[in-house]
């Protein structure tokens, strides 16, 4: 009877995983998941690190992108019960603040301060990306979108051939690309609170005819 029951026990064991099948489970989860990763870090990382190889559409696609998780990211902070963020800049042609988001196998971590250049005679795009370590660098006076900020700085990405690249700033949060009263050109470092929206005219030449594309970002989630 002992027998018998041990027997059945047995049989109800064997139905379910052996070690060996849930090893192999797990190493195939884990080569899916890897290669996902890596193609996202390489689609974002080929712009990051100026690797272009000639297609428009893909530029196109990954600026944008990229600007929209850092928008999402934007730094807050709590002064006196207020919400606010940390020094938001915001021109014509260029645009810096302080974001939390990072690309997944980049190197910086933690707050870091982005900011894009636009040089319309060289039709060239600059992204640069520094490391808050300091207090002082969150407060510091000098205006990032002038050349005596970025010219000591190491660009993350440096892009050419970009034939038009635009930006317009809202303080509401429903916004309509087309109606100019809502956009301005200029966000200035010392106001309050950043946009609620930005708006990104990005354009590349596709087959030698300049092909442009809007965008419309929410600032923060």
């Amino acid at each position: 009877m002992v027998s018998e029951v041990a027997r059945t026990i047995h049989r109800g064991c064997s139905d379910g995983f052996t070690l060996l099948e849930l090893l192999v489970t797990i190493t195939l989860v884990a080569m899916v998941v890897l290669v996902l990763s890596m193609a996202l870090r390489l689609a974002i990382g080929a712009w990051e690190k100026g690797e272009r190889k000639g297609d428009e559409a893909l530029i196109n696609l990954l600026v944008p992108r990229l600007l929209e998780k850092q928008l999402q990211g934007i730094v807050r902070t709590t002064v006196e019960k207020k919400e606010r963020s940390f020094p938001f800049c915001g021109g014509k042609n260029g645009i810096s603040f302080f974001t939390s988001f990072t690309p997944l196998g980049s190197g910086f971590r933690g707050i870091i301060r982005v900011t894009y250049i636009y040089e319309p005679e060289e039709k060239t795009l600059t992204l640069y990306e520094q490391v808050t370590t300091k207090l002082l660098e969150l407060t510091e006076r000098i205006y990032p979108l002038s050349q005596e900020y970025y010219e000591n700085l190491e660009p993350v990405s440096r892009i050419e051939d970009i034939e038009d690249f635009k930006l317009e700033y809202s303080g509401e949060r429903l916004v309509d690309p087309q109606d100019e009263e809502q956009w301005k050109h200029e966000w200035p470092c010392n106001s309050p609170v950043p946009p609620k929206a930005v708006k990104l005219t990005i354009g590349t030449k596709n087959r030698g005819r300049p092909k442009l594309s809007l965008w419309c970002f929410q600032v923060g989630k």
